[in-house]
C-alpha cells in the first residue's frame, strides 16, 4: 500500500493496547502522557477545553490542568468565567489533546462537578505566589474597560508572599464518560481504541478509522 502522508508526516506509532486493551483507560492515559512527557513534545499537559451553555454555544479554550487523578481530570478556573458558567448551567465538557509529535490524540467527554473547598484551597496553595496578583484582581471573561487601572492593582502585589484564594477561584472534577485513543499510521489505517462507562464499569472497542 502506498505510503499516504498523516497529519504531521509519515508516522507509524506503536500503540501495543490498541491489541491487548486494559480494563480502564487510566493505564493508557497515564502511558500516552508519561511518553509524551519524556519525548520531545510541547507542552505536553495542555488540552483544550470544550463547554456549551443552555442554548448550545459551544466554546473552547487551550489550558492546562491541575491532574489527572484516576478516572477524571481536575482542572482550576474561575467559577465567573464562561467556561465555570457554562458548566454550571449543563455540567457537561469535552477535552481534546493533539501530540503533534507523536501523532496522538486523546479525547474526553463527561461530566463535570464543582469540587470541594478544600480542594480549591489545596490546589491554591499549591501554586507559586506569582500566579496570585492576576488571579486575585481579574474577574476572569468579565469585560476589560480600564486597562491601566487593571494593571495598576496588579501591581499592588509583589508577588512573593502568598495571597488569600479568591472565592471565585474553584477546581472542577471532570469525569470521564467516553475516551478516545487515536494513534496515526502511514497507512492512513490509523488506531482507534475507546471506552465508554458503563455501570457495571468500562467496555472498550475499536473503530474504524
Amino acid at each position: 500500500m502506498k505510503r499516504l502522508e498523516s497529519l504531521t508526516g509519515l508516522l507509524d506509532v506503536p500503540f501495543p493496547h490498541y491489541d491487548n486493551p486494559p480494563p480502564s483507560p487510566e493505564t493508557v492515559i497515564k502511558a500516552w502522557l508519561a511518553r509524551a512527557r519524556n519525548g520531545d513534545v510541547c507542552e505536553p499537559d495542555a488540552y483544550t477545553l470544550a463547554t456549551r451553555n443552555v442554548d448550545g454555544d459551544i466554546s473552547m479554550r487551550t489550558m492546562f490542568p491541575v491532574r489527572f487523578d484516576g478516572d477524571a481530570l481536575l482542572f482550576a478556573t474561575h467559577r465567573s468565567s464562561r467556561k465555570g458558567q457554562d458548566i454550571d448551567s449543563t455540567g457537561s465538557a469535552g477535552c481534546h489533546i493533539y501530540w503533534r509529535e507523536l501523532g496522538r490524540q486523546l479525547s474526553l467527554s463527561g461530566s463535570v462537578v464543582l469540587a470541594s473547598d478544600d480542594v480549591a484551597e489545596a490546589v491554591w496553595h499549591a501554586r507559586d505566589p506569582a500566579y496570585d496578583p492576576v488571579s486575585t484582581v481579574s474577574s476572569q471573561s468579565a469585560p476589560l474597560t480600564d486597562i491601566p487601572a487593571l494593571f495598576h492593582e496588579i501591581a499592588k502585589y509583589d508577588g512573593k508572599s502568598k495571597l488569600p484564594r479568591p472565592e471565585r477561584f474553584v477546581v472542577y472534577q471532570f469525569i470521564i464518560a467516553r475516551c478516545e485513543f487515536w494513534a496515526v499510521d502511514a497507512s492512513r489505517i490509523h488506531k482507534r481504541l475507546v471506552y465508554s462507562r458503563t455501570e457495571k464499569g468500562w467496555k472498550n472497542e475499536r473503530l474504524q478509522p
